[in-house]
């Protein structure tokens, strides 16, 4: 079976490393051929992770680049119209041809899925679409339309997945009669040895006001001293620009750096583009602190298997990985104080932590568990 996996975007991000993983698993069962799309020349960071891991060809595609001008919370069908409006679409459209000669083209998020579809609609492009959400789809009218006459056009040759229980009941909200669940992996990860003591604290996520890290800077401020007393040395908030796109987030960084100066801590510390093995090397607990439902949590199940216990507001799919007080603990956004005692109850019950890190662990291969038969059941091979 020849099998395409075209890729949203050329940002290592977390549905990249995640997909990438997930293909791992089944490759030796398919052919096995990647797209990417060229936003920037000077990124090949996706190609390279998925040249180390699945050793096969990788083919650039391009798209107008409006069309990354879209938020995550965009309005999708401004951007298929003005898509379409584009005198130069099918000079674009040339580079998906070798896409004919695949059994299944794999739609790693939904950029991708759309203009994917578009591209499949207009060339009567004859195999199976899996349209993999890695985030939760828009309920507006317009879009609950696209995928009602998407799903007639092309009927069962396109398969829906999505990433947690929570974002498949999103989907069905709209509509979507069936959909698989399979869940992100995260593959091997440095684990590490158990500390007596809690010293660094680490917050591990994109610049987006919806991510909460406003909340630790000022749990930060009000508990330094407290903080201090109980042995932590740093608050490191480990953050990247991934998205190529427009929205709120683009100003949230310089709001957070505005933040940091009215409301100050010694502990706190901002870092840059480090990758998920290079971070958990250096924390002690994760804080994971999302305003709004998370589509996964990929990140906390990168703590689990790194035996870093997590404190998290437990949201969407995050609320389907945290058992609270069994793997991880709980609080509610903009609690402070309950966000404190949390760390606290960590810091000073060693105990406590190496139960949940051992019981984390545990929980991240049983979730991991059911991730090969998920992709073997969505591409046709098991």
């Amino acid at each position: 079976m020849k099998v395409a996996l075209l890729f949203n975007t050329n940002a290592l991000g977390g549905a990249e490393r995640s997909i990438i993983e997930q293909f791992g698993l089944v490759q030796e069962k398919i052919s096995l051929s990647i797209f990417i799309p060229r936003l920037s020349k000077n990124n090949d960071n996706v190609l390279n992770l998925a040249g180390k891991i699945l050793k096969t060809k990788a083919s650039y595609y391009r798209m107008p680049k409006a069309f990354y001008s879209v938020s995550q919370q965009g309005k999708f069908f401004s951007m298929i119209m003005g898509v379409l409006s584009l005198l130069s679409a099918p000079l674009y459209f040339k580079d998906m041809k070798p896409l004919k000669d695949s059994d299944v083209l794999y739609c790693n998020g939904n950029k991708i899925a759309i203009w994917t579809l578009l591209w499949a609609f207009m060339s009567g492009y004859k195999g199976k679409i899996i349209w993999h959400f890695r985030d939760y789809p828009s309920q507006k009218t317009a879009f609950k339309d696209f995928m009602n006459f998407m799903s007639k056009k092309f009927g069962t040759r396109l398969s829906i997945a999505a990433n947690s229980q929570s974002v498949s009941d999103s989907l069905k909200n709209i509509g979507v009669d069936h959909v698989d669940v399979v869940y992100n992996i995260v593959g091997e990860m440095p684990a590490q040895q158990f500390s007596s003591n809690v010293e660094t604290i680490g917050v591990v996520s994109m610049m987006a006001s919806w991510k909460g890290i406003h909340q630790v800077l000022l749990m930060a401020h009000l508990y330094e001293k407290e903080l201090k007393e109980l042995g932590i040395k740093n608050i490191n908030i480990f953050s990247s620009e991934i998205y190529q796109t427009t929205g709120d987030h683009l100003t949230y960084s310089n709001e957070l750096k505005d933040l940091m100066t009215k409301f100050p801590s010694s502990l706190v510390n901002i870092k840059y583009n480090q990758t998920p093995d290079q971070i958990f090397k250096q924390i002690d607990l994760l804080i994971h602190p999302s305003l709004q439902k998370e589509p996964f949590g990929r990140v906390i199940l990168e703590a689990f298997r790194s035996n870093v216990p997590v404190i998290s507001t437990a949201m969407g799919g995050a609320n389907e990985l945290i058992d609270q007080g069994t793997n991880g603990l709980t609080f509610f956004k903009y609690d402070y104080a309950g966000l404190f005692n949390q760390i606290k109850k960590l810091a000073v019950n060693p105990e406590l932590r190496k139960n949940i890190v051992a019981n984390a662990y545990k929980k991240s291969f049983e979730i991991e568990s059911n991730v090969k038969a998920g992709m073997e059941h969505l591409l046709g091979v098991a």
